[in-house]
Protein backbone atom coordinates (compact mmCIF):
# COMPACT_ATOMS: atom_id res chain seq x y z
CA UNK A 1 0.00 0.00 0.00
CA UNK A 2 1.38 3.41 -0.94
CA UNK A 3 2.16 6.18 1.53
CA UNK A 4 -0.58 8.34 0.04
CA UNK A 5 -3.19 5.60 0.32
CA UNK A 6 -2.27 5.09 4.00
CA UNK A 7 -2.75 8.80 4.78
CA UNK A 8 -6.10 9.53 3.16
CA UNK A 9 -8.80 11.14 5.27
CA UNK A 10 -12.43 10.10 5.25
CA UNK A 11 -14.09 10.84 1.92
CA UNK A 12 -10.77 11.32 0.13
CA UNK A 13 -9.79 9.21 -2.85
CA UNK A 14 -6.84 9.16 -5.21
CA UNK A 15 -7.80 10.57 -8.60
CA UNK A 16 -4.44 10.61 -10.38
CA UNK A 17 -0.95 9.20 -9.81
CA UNK A 18 2.12 10.37 -11.69
CA UNK A 19 5.35 8.49 -12.17
CA UNK A 20 8.83 9.45 -13.21
CA UNK A 21 9.60 8.89 -16.89
CA UNK A 22 11.80 6.02 -18.11
CA UNK A 23 14.05 8.48 -19.94
CA UNK A 24 15.93 9.24 -16.73
CA UNK A 25 17.56 5.80 -17.07
CA UNK A 26 19.09 6.64 -20.47
CA UNK A 27 22.37 8.26 -19.25
CA UNK A 28 23.19 5.25 -17.06
CA UNK A 29 22.35 2.75 -19.79
CA UNK A 30 24.40 4.77 -22.29
CA UNK A 31 27.45 4.80 -19.98
CA UNK A 32 27.16 1.05 -19.41
CA UNK A 33 26.76 0.34 -23.14
CA UNK A 34 29.74 2.48 -24.08
CA UNK A 35 31.86 0.81 -21.42
CA UNK A 36 30.98 -2.62 -22.85
CA UNK A 37 31.87 -1.44 -26.37
CA UNK A 38 35.14 -0.02 -25.03
CA UNK A 39 35.84 -3.28 -23.20
CA UNK A 40 35.29 -5.27 -26.39
CA UNK A 41 37.73 -2.98 -28.20
CA UNK A 42 40.47 -3.09 -25.54
CA UNK A 43 40.16 -6.84 -24.96
CA UNK A 44 42.36 -7.27 -28.02
CA UNK A 45 45.15 -5.25 -26.40
CA UNK A 46 47.78 -7.13 -24.49
CA UNK A 47 50.22 -6.19 -21.82
CA UNK A 48 49.98 -3.45 -19.23
CA UNK A 49 48.09 -1.04 -21.51
CA UNK A 50 45.34 -3.60 -22.12
CA UNK A 51 45.08 -4.34 -18.41
CA UNK A 52 44.63 -0.66 -17.44
CA UNK A 53 42.19 -0.12 -20.29
CA UNK A 54 40.07 -3.06 -19.08
CA UNK A 55 40.12 -1.67 -15.53
CA UNK A 56 38.97 1.67 -16.93
CA UNK A 57 36.11 -0.04 -18.80
CA UNK A 58 35.12 -1.91 -15.61
CA UNK A 59 35.18 1.36 -13.64
CA UNK A 60 32.92 3.08 -16.17
CA UNK A 61 30.55 0.11 -16.15
CA UNK A 62 30.43 0.20 -12.34
CA UNK A 63 29.77 3.96 -12.45
CA UNK A 64 26.91 3.43 -14.93
CA UNK A 65 25.54 0.61 -12.79
CA UNK A 66 25.61 2.81 -9.68
CA UNK A 67 23.85 5.58 -11.57
CA UNK A 68 21.24 3.09 -12.81
CA UNK A 69 20.67 1.82 -9.27
CA UNK A 70 20.30 5.39 -8.00
CA UNK A 71 17.69 6.16 -10.65
CA UNK A 72 15.85 2.93 -9.89
CA UNK A 73 15.64 3.77 -6.20
CA UNK A 74 14.49 7.28 -7.09
CA UNK A 75 11.75 5.84 -9.31
CA UNK A 76 10.56 3.53 -6.57
CA UNK A 77 10.67 6.19 -3.86
CA UNK A 78 8.89 9.07 -5.66
CA UNK A 79 5.15 9.23 -5.29
CA UNK A 80 3.12 12.02 -6.89
CA UNK A 81 -0.61 11.80 -6.35
CA UNK A 82 -3.67 13.99 -6.63
CA UNK A 83 -6.72 13.27 -4.51
CA UNK A 84 -10.06 15.02 -4.57
CA UNK A 85 -8.81 17.19 -1.66
CA UNK A 86 -4.98 17.35 -1.71
CA UNK A 87 -1.80 16.97 -3.74
CA UNK A 88 0.75 14.54 -2.28
CA UNK A 89 4.46 14.58 -3.07
CA UNK A 90 6.39 11.89 -1.23
CA UNK A 91 10.06 10.93 -1.55
CA UNK A 92 12.26 8.42 0.23
CA UNK A 93 12.25 4.76 1.16
CA UNK A 94 13.58 4.79 4.72
CA UNK A 95 13.51 8.50 5.57
CA UNK A 96 10.25 9.68 4.06
CA UNK A 97 9.71 13.32 3.18
CA UNK A 98 6.08 14.04 2.40
CA UNK A 99 4.23 17.17 1.40
CA UNK A 100 0.44 17.39 1.25
CA UNK A 101 -1.03 20.59 -0.18
CA UNK A 102 -4.74 21.30 0.00
CA UNK A 103 -6.11 21.86 -3.48
CA UNK A 104 -7.66 25.15 -2.37
CA UNK A 105 -4.16 26.43 -1.51
CA UNK A 106 -2.54 25.53 -4.83
CA UNK A 107 -1.76 28.73 -6.73
CA UNK A 108 0.15 27.47 -9.76
CA UNK A 109 1.41 24.25 -11.23
CA UNK A 110 4.31 25.19 -13.48
CA UNK A 111 5.14 22.72 -16.23
CA UNK A 112 8.39 22.93 -18.19
CA UNK A 113 8.72 20.71 -21.25
CA UNK A 114 11.49 20.78 -23.82
CA UNK A 115 11.07 19.72 -27.44
CA UNK A 116 11.99 16.14 -26.53
CA UNK A 117 9.78 16.34 -23.48
CA UNK A 118 6.80 17.19 -25.66
CA UNK A 119 7.59 14.34 -28.05
CA UNK A 120 8.18 11.73 -25.34
CA UNK A 121 5.63 13.15 -22.84
CA UNK A 122 7.80 14.09 -19.88
CA UNK A 123 8.76 17.33 -18.16
CA UNK A 124 9.38 19.15 -14.92
CA UNK A 125 6.70 20.37 -12.55
CA UNK A 126 6.82 22.88 -9.74
CA UNK A 127 3.85 23.53 -7.47
CA UNK A 128 3.41 26.89 -5.75
CA UNK A 129 0.95 27.19 -2.89
CA UNK A 130 -0.30 30.10 -0.82
CA UNK A 131 2.05 31.29 1.87
CA UNK A 132 5.15 30.24 -0.03
CA UNK A 133 4.52 26.54 0.44
CA UNK A 134 4.99 24.05 -2.34
CA UNK A 135 7.92 22.43 -4.06
CA UNK A 136 11.11 24.44 -3.64
CA UNK A 137 12.77 22.75 -6.61
CA UNK A 138 11.15 21.41 -9.75
CA UNK A 139 10.56 17.67 -9.97
CA UNK A 140 12.22 16.50 -13.18
CA UNK A 141 11.28 13.66 -15.56
CA UNK A 142 7.62 13.52 -14.55
CA UNK A 143 5.63 11.37 -16.96
CA UNK A 144 2.61 13.21 -18.46
CA UNK A 145 3.09 16.49 -16.56
CA UNK A 146 0.25 18.23 -18.43
CA UNK A 147 -2.17 15.50 -17.32
CA UNK A 148 -0.92 15.90 -13.73
CA UNK A 149 -1.59 19.66 -13.89
CA UNK A 150 -5.00 19.10 -15.49
CA UNK A 151 -6.01 16.67 -12.73
CA UNK A 152 -5.09 19.29 -10.10
CA UNK A 153 -7.05 22.00 -11.92
CA UNK A 154 -10.05 19.68 -12.38
CA UNK A 155 -10.42 19.03 -8.67
CA UNK A 156 -9.22 22.42 -7.43
CA UNK A 157 -12.63 24.08 -7.53
CA UNK A 158 -14.53 21.05 -6.26
CA UNK A 159 -15.53 17.55 -7.24
CA UNK A 160 -16.40 17.47 -10.95
CA UNK A 161 -19.05 14.78 -10.36
CA UNK A 162 -20.87 17.07 -7.94
CA UNK A 163 -20.74 19.88 -10.48
CA UNK A 164 -22.30 17.65 -13.16
CA UNK A 165 -25.11 16.48 -10.85
CA UNK A 166 -25.97 19.92 -9.52
CA UNK A 167 -28.20 22.21 -11.57
CA UNK A 168 -26.17 24.85 -13.29
CA UNK A 169 -26.65 28.38 -12.07
CA UNK A 170 -26.70 30.99 -14.72
CA UNK A 171 -24.31 33.82 -14.13
CA UNK A 172 -25.71 37.23 -14.84
CA UNK A 173 -23.11 39.57 -16.13
CA UNK A 174 -23.52 43.25 -15.82
CA UNK A 175 -22.31 45.34 -18.69
CA UNK A 176 -22.12 49.08 -18.78
CA UNK A 177 -23.67 50.92 -21.61
CA UNK A 178 -21.18 53.50 -22.88
CA UNK A 179 -23.42 55.33 -25.33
Amino acid sequence: MSYTAKNLVEGEEITHKARLHWLSFVPAVLIMTLSIVFLMYVSKLTGETGLYARYLAYAFFAFGGAQFLTEYIKHKSYELAVTNKRVFITTGLINIKSMAINLAHVETVEVDQSFWGRLLDFGSIQITATGGAGTKKPIHYVQSPMLFRKSIQTYKDGDPEEENDAPKKSKKTRTKNYE
